[in-house]
This record gives structure tokens, sequence and C-alpha cells, in this order.
């Protein structure tokens, strides 16, 4: 059930309740961001319709949240790059998975003792990732923020356009 009161007084705007298979949480998100707005009759001032996510495997994004918890805490990092592995290879098309596992591997770079074998490994892993996540949704956040890592660890400080060239 989604619910809209209004704080003020606690009136009951709007609600709604969901009984159904979940197959998609993010469609099932997207189908209750449009009923609120419509409930509201609040205009965000965008000209076209934004498009749906695309559906995500379960067990991907599962893969990439546990892969998050781990970045973020900068613990077993390596694990944390095993999961962010495992959300892209159940689901390619996952552009946040592959930003997330760019950052894991550049991360990783500076916060583990590794070889210098190692240490071009996940500078490879990084580029391979942040290219992939910019090719896939260039303009995402996160994916941006995987590619000037990207440009960063080359040594290449002013932005580029070889990627991103709606954005020069």
């Amino acid at each position: 059930t989604a619910q809209l009161i209004r704080v003020s007084d606690g009136f009951h705007v709007w609600s709604e309740t969901y009984d159904r298979k979940l197959d998609s949480a993010f469609a099932l998100q997207d189908e209750i961001a449009e009923r609120i707005g419509n409930a509201l009759k609040v205009s965000l001032g965008v000209d076209a319709q934004v498009a749906a996510r695309a559906s995500i495997d379960p067990e991907a994004y599962d893969q990439y949240l546990r892969g998050r918890a781990l970045l973020r805490s900068r613990k077993d990092l390596a694990t944390a790059i095993g999961h962010f592995k495992a959300a892209v290879a159940k689901a390619p098309g996952f552009a946040a998975g592959w930003s997330s596992l760019s950052l894991a591997c550049e991360v990783s770079f500076w916060y583990a003792l590794m070889s210098p074998a190692e240490q071009a490994e996940m500078l490879a892993c990084q580029a391979e990732a942040g290219e992939r996540a910019v090719a896939l949704d260039p303009a995402s956040a996160s994916s941006e923020h995987a590619l000037a890592n990207v440009f960063r660890s080359r040594f290449r400080f002013r932005h580029s356009c070889e990627l991103l060239p709606a954005r020069c």
C-alpha cells in the first residue's frame, strides 16, 4: 500500500494497494511515482515523457547492493568487486553496476596492497567498466563519475570529449 498524507493536518490525500507478483521493483516504483504525480497533478516542466527504467534481474540487483554496502564501508573490496562482477555478468546492460565496478576497482588501487601487476589489473578493470557504463547510460551521473575517475587515473584532468561528445 502506498499513501500520501498531508503532514500539516493528517489529511489522507491518496492511497492505492498493489497486490501482485513482483517482477520488477523498478517498474513498480515507476508506476507508483507516476500515479502519485497524477494524484497531485504535479507538473515538473519536463517536455518529454521520461523513459521507464529497464528491468533488472533481482539477483543482479542483490549482488549490486551487496557490493555497494562493502564499497561504502571500504571493507573487503575484493568481495565488493566480486559482487559487482556477478551483477554485470547477470545483467550486462546494468550501467550502475558497471560504474560501481569501475569505482570499486579504483578504490582498491588506493586502499589495498598489491603487486604492480595487480595494480595494472585494477586500472584496466576501472577503465573497462567505466567506459562500459558510459556506453550504456551516458547521461547518468554515476557513469560520468566513473569516466572522470578513469581520466584522472590517466592524468587527463581536462574534460575529454572523446566518449561524451554530446557534452562538448
